[in-house]
């Protein structure tokens, strides 16, 4: 006697069937739609990075979406001598005011943290808004002197390096025993970051132009 399937059987594996075709169709359509779409299985950090989210007011899309844009960013910026984002030597005067209001709490906790960093807190609030537009370091007055000093330090140093090279290279003496090369070299990289430093100084004291 030939077996037979029950209908009951045949009804499930049908309905099976087409929900499995059902879900294979969404899915398809979804990937389509959104093609920008990329699944992360977080392990461990998802009930951190969903209470992370949460406390920040954000979602965790939004959040990912941000970290993905700074380090981008932050890989493109390049290597450049001068400061990203201003136009060297190109100092601009404060002309125009802009008011902000801030909450009792937020302008305490301001002014403690401008103090602590050697500001006054509407050279701070100028500092935070070039950092972010720039992207270069902003200094305190203690800073600018610690930069200034140290600079002095190093090209006095330099220049003595660059006097004891041209004396070596001078004499008739056996040279073989020196490094001259070497003393040039830290007589450049000094020259170099001299410079740089310099140049940062500069764009904070001056407020160059942002581009």
């Amino acid at each position: 006697m030939q077996d037979r399937l029950s209908p009951v059987f045949v009804l499930h594996v049908s309905c099976s069937y087409d929900w499995l075709i059902g879900f294979w169709s969404f899915e398809m359509l979804e990937s389509r739609a959104r093609p920008n779409r990329i699944n992360i299985d977080l392990q461990g950090y998802k009930a951190s990075w969903v209470a992370y989210c949460e406390r920040n007011g954000t979602t965790p899309s939004d959040a990912f979406r941000q970290i993905v844009a700074k380090l981008i960013e932050g890989e493109q910026k390049g290597d450049s001598q001068l400061p990203r984002g201003v136009a060297a030597d190109e100092p601009e005067k404060p002309s125009r005011r802009c008011e902000v209001r801030l909450t009792a709490s937020e302008i305490t906790a301001a002014q403690a943290v401008a103090a602590r960093e050697g500001f006054a807190l509407p050279r701070w609030i100028v500092g935070l808004l070039r950092a972010r537009l720039t992207g270069t370091p902003q200094f305190g007055q203690s800073e600018l002197e610690a930069l200034a000093k140290s600079n002095l330090h190093l090209l006095a140093i330099g220049r003595n390096l660059n006097q004891v090279a041209k004396a070596l290279n001078a004499s008739t003496a056996d040279r073989s025993a020196y490094r001259i090369d070497l003393v040039e070299q830290i007589r450049d990289v000094i020259a170099e970051h001299t410079s740089k430093v310099a140049l940062l100084m500069s764009a904070n004291t001056e407020r160059w132009k942002i581009r």
